[in-house]
């Protein structure tokens, strides 16, 4: 399958293997994107937008929509190797979305003063929301992980196509 297919179509079904190799190259252009987005929106808006609530929000809204084809696509066809409904992938992504919402309106925390390795930082201190969102979002992360990357899909053709195991 070519990378315009695998990022851009939920037509079909891909293996497990298939899943990991697209998330793993997804998870490295979202790597080079944020360096170059949080290089360009510290220089544009000024350094303390990246340690805002507000500006950590903004960037992860922009994040989610940059990815949402691609990681739509693979996830979809991977949901039809297990014959598991396409909406699953919007009730997994849905609490991400709430959380960089609620941090753009400031109803998740604020960034303060903190501590990680014995060093000062300034870090977003999540108030009860935001720890629920977050919580939230690890949970459905941990079950779209399970079920993507582990378990194993249909056995033979379905309704979305051939076996990918068997090809």
């Amino acid at each position: 399958m070519d990378f315009g297919q695998l990022y851009t179509s939920t037509a079909g079904r891909i293996s497990r293997k298939v899943w990991w190799l697209g998330t793993i190259g997804l998870i490295i252009i979202f790597f080079i994107l944020g360096i170059v987005f949080g290089g360009i929106l510290g220089v544009v808006a000024g350094p303390e937008f990246g340690s805002s609530a507000f500006g950590e929000g903004v960037l992860e809204l922009i994040f989610l929509a940059i990815m949402f084809i691609p990681y739509r696509a693979l996830t979809v066809k991977r949901l039809h190797d297990r014959s598991r409904p396409e909406t699953l992938f919007l009730v997994w992504l849905a609490p991400s979305v709430a959380l960089a919402v609620a941090k753009v309106l400031g109803v998740a925390g604020s960034y303060g003063p903190t501590t990680m390795f014995g060093m000062p930082i300034e870090a977003m201190q999540y108030n009860f929301l935001g720890k629920l969102l977050n919580w939230t979002t690890l949970a459905f992360g941990l079950w779209s992980l399970v079920e993507l990357g582990f378990l194993k899909g249909d056995d033979g053709s379905n309704t979305h196509g051939d076996d990918p195991l068997a090809t």
